[in-house]
């Protein structure tokens, strides 16, 4: 607390132990506020490259910056803030270039195995990012940060923690001018030297979290956040004829939340956990003729205005039987509503609900043994889709579809400075909105019909001090996917999206930490990750590198200075 004054607020956690005799989950990670600042990190994308087995990169048409869990993309590894989930409804993707650091305390990255209480899609694990809350009667914070490119930050917080009331403001900031290309870059006739065209981006955005503790125990919060961005997106600058070059700019990207986050004890030894939430997203889209970006003639340019709701919540409740068990019982409700069009032409819209249950038992055994089973199932229900055919608004057919996902882990204590897991999950990611009904531009035929993805991890490692500054971890994992959903070409230029696909995942991840020296932190990671496309062999599995090594460390120097550096 004395070097952080504001900690985690913990009823954003979703993995949290009912009892602290309990392991926490086998293969999760935890990122500090420290940890993800010490290294310059800005945005979420930045601060999570930190993670052992967390792949970044920046993808797709709409140029995201995204991430891959152990080579699974953010449709089957969800991301939540304060346990509210905060991808956008139609396609399951969320931009984190666009979220900001600043305001965090911590960051829990589940891989493969994750507690049922994460609720639905997390095939490949999930993430969440947790706000902090004052510990202090009056806290201020303000950070500045620049880099290359004419790239700026900032953000000023201020809060405060009576005896039974507590609240928490903040506004961030940040830009950059353009994206400097290496100097070993060839130009060629789309793309000069320099600066990389059509590169810049605007983010602004601020929040409010105020809280009442009535009782010790109790504790309910209520939070409203609000975020724009402007960006636009650098034009394909390669060599490939076959690739349509795209003049676009996002003049609007805005997503608006408000959150309740309470807990009431049941007694001394249970507890009752409800979130509620609203979350809105809309975001505008110019296309452009040409790279002058100021006429839209060609039948290629247009305005495209989306606008996106989802509401919902969940319960949980647990408690300590017999004083061995711990139970959890979890349900989550979700309702998305995706609305879209262009300029002049008439609004589309479909709607879709989702509903989660979980039950979770977690035992201490004899011998220092705890085994943790959980049982959850995920219902996708597809209320109404609208097809826009011809100038012709027409109804999809619509369908609904249920998941079931056993889990077990057993973790063993075999000294005081060593912990040993392993764990067996299975998992499911339910289609999006966007992958049953979505013609994208013209290249793919709608599948009402698509099945959830499902995979089976298989996972074991181990967690020692060698001494209280000097950490390992490892852990060797392999999963099985199936049904996973695959573009099939009807034509040379059409596809279907379809449960095609089958594919392995298997690898080893390696982290040693160390702050023995005095004011020295180091931290040595490497990754091992073999994807092996089984039903289509000759199609590689892209975005994730079989082998990446990462080293960093952080000098503290007096009167303040940290001196830090990584290469990966």
């Amino acid at each position: 607390i004395r070097r952080n004054p504001s900690g985690p607020f913990l009823l954003g956690r979703i993995e949290v132990n009912v009892t602290a005799e309990m392991p926490p989950a086998p293969g999760a990670e935890l990122l500090a506020a420290s940890e993800m600042s010490r290294f310059g990190a800005v945005t979420v994308r930045e601060a999570l490259a930190q993670a052992p087995g967390v792949t970044i990169s920046t993808v797709g048409a709409r140029n995201e910056g995204v991430i891959y869990i152990r080579g699974f993309d953010m449709r089957q590894t969800p991301v939540y803030l304060d346990g509210i989930p905060v991808s956008v409804p139609y396609d399951g993707y969320i931009d984190l270039n666009r979220l900001m650091i600043y305001d965090l305390a911590e960051v829990q990255v589940a891989k493969g195995y994750s507690s049922v209480t994460y609720g639905p899609n997390t095939l490949g694990g999930a993430v969440n990012l947790i706000t902090r809350k004052p510990s202090k009667r009056l806290e201020s914070d303000l950070k500045l940060s620049y880099g290359s490119g004419e790239a700026w930050g900032g953000f000023a917080g201020l809060g405060a923690r009576l005896s039974r009331f507590y609240f928490d403001a903040g506004a961030a900031g940040s830009g950059r001018s353009f994206f400097p290309l290496s100097s070993d870059f060839i130009p060629n006739a789309l793309q000069p030297a320099g600066r990389r065209l059509n590169s810049s981006q605007r983010d602004a955005g601020g929040k409010l979290k105020a809280g009442f503790t009535p009782r010790p125990g109790y504790e309910y919060a209520f939070g409203y956040s609000r975020q724009e961005s402007r960006k636009d997106q650098p034009p394909y600058a390669g060599s490939d004829p076959n690739v349509r070059i795209r003049y676009w700019k996002w003049p609007l990207w805005k997503k608006e939340s408000f959150y309740h986050a309470g807990e009431t004890p049941l007694g001394s030894r249970a507890y009752l956990r409800a979130r509620l939430y609203l979350d809105r997203f809309a975001n505008r889209l110019d296309s452009f003729d040409d790279a002058t970006y100021s006429t839209q003639r060609r039948p290629s340019a247009f305005i495209s205005l989306q606008n996106d709701q989802s509401y919902g919540g969940s319960l949980e409740t647990g408690g300590v039987m017999a004083g061995r068990h711990a139970l959890k019982a979890a349900f989550f409700f979700k309702d998305d509503t995706h609305r879209e069009g262009n300029l002049g032409e008439p609004r589309r819209s479909s709607r879709a609900q989702t509903v989660a249950l979980g039950l979770e038992d977690t035992v201490r055994l004899a011998a220092g043994f705890v085994l943790a089973a959980g049982l959850g199932a995920d219902h996708f229900d597809v209320r109404s889709a609208q097809n826009y055919q011809n100038g012709v608004i027409s109804p999809f057919p619509v369908s609904g579809l249920w998941s079931v996902k056993p889990q077990l882990a057993l973790t063993k204590k075999i000294a005081e400075s060593s912990t040993s897991f392993i764990s067996l999950a299975r998992k499911s990611r339910l289609p999006t909105l966007k992958d049953r009904y979505s013609y994208r531009m013209g290249r793919s035929i709608p599948n009402p019909w698509l099945k959830q993805e499902t995979a089976d991890h298989l996972e074991a490692g181990i967690y020692h001090s060698f001494t209280p500054r000097n950490r390992l971890e490892a852990a060797g994992f392999y999963s099985r996917v199936r049904n996973l959903m695959q573009e099939f070409y009807l034509a040379p230029n059409v596809s279907q999206i379809q449960n095609l696909g089958r594919a392995s995942h298997h690898g080893l991840e390696i982290s040693f930490r160390s702050s023995a020296i005095p004011r020295l932190f180091m931290e040595t990671q490497y990754v091992f990750l073999n994807r092996r496309n089984i039903s289509r062999p000759e199609i590689p599995l892209l975005q994730s590198p079989r082998h990446r090594g990462r080293f960093a460390a952080a000098l503290r120097l007096p009167r303040g200075i940290l001196l830090a550096g990584e290469t990966q």
